[in-house]
């Protein structure tokens, strides 16, 4: 049988039976199979894509900010990211951190009071950090993103 002759082959129908098992036979797995499958299976739809380009279908706006961040800001900044549920795979710090290496990646349980804010950039999700930035909540719509430079106190690198 040549479709399981290579090992990536193989891992590939390996996770699809796990996959399938335990959407048929554990109850409540029913939702993360699904997902599984529907992530797996657009994965392979842009298996020939270049990495960013499937990173940009895969996870739209999220990775579109944190690759505009990677490219707009110096390798040896500090980029303050948001936190909490709402703010998606932005608020996870390892998700981030394998993206813009070797820059440092705080959030703000990782600041001890403004004056030690330590801070170079803000990565700006839903209006999110702009506060921090010193604007007024008055302005504040709910609908920013991008990268805010403490230092100058402007907005950094261009949207796409």
């Amino acid at each position: 049988m040549t479709f399981l002759a290579t090992p990536r082959s193989f891992a590939a129908a390996a996770i699809v039976s796990v996959v399938l098992v335990s959407y048929v036979l554990l109850p409540g797995t029913g939702p993360w199979a699904r997902n599984v499958a529907v992530g797996a299976w657009r994965v392979y739809q842009h298996r020939n894509a270049s990495p960013d380009a499937r990173a940009t279908v895969l996870l739209g706006d999220d990775y579109l900010l944190i690759a505009r961040a990677a490219r707009s800001t110096p390798a040896d900044s500090r980029i303050l990211i948001p936190s909490g549920a709402e703010h998606g795979p932005l608020a996870n710090k390892v998700w981030c951190l394998y993206y813009l290496y070797p820059r440092r990646v705080l959030q703000e349980r990782d600041l001890h009071g403004l004056a030690a804010l330590g801070a170079d950039y803000v990565l700006v999700h839903h209006g999110w950090g702009l506060e921090l930035a010193g604007v007024s909540p008055m302005l504040i719509t709910g609908r920013e993103a991008g990268i805010f430079d403490l230092r100058t106190g402007r907005s950094v690198g261009t949207p796409q």
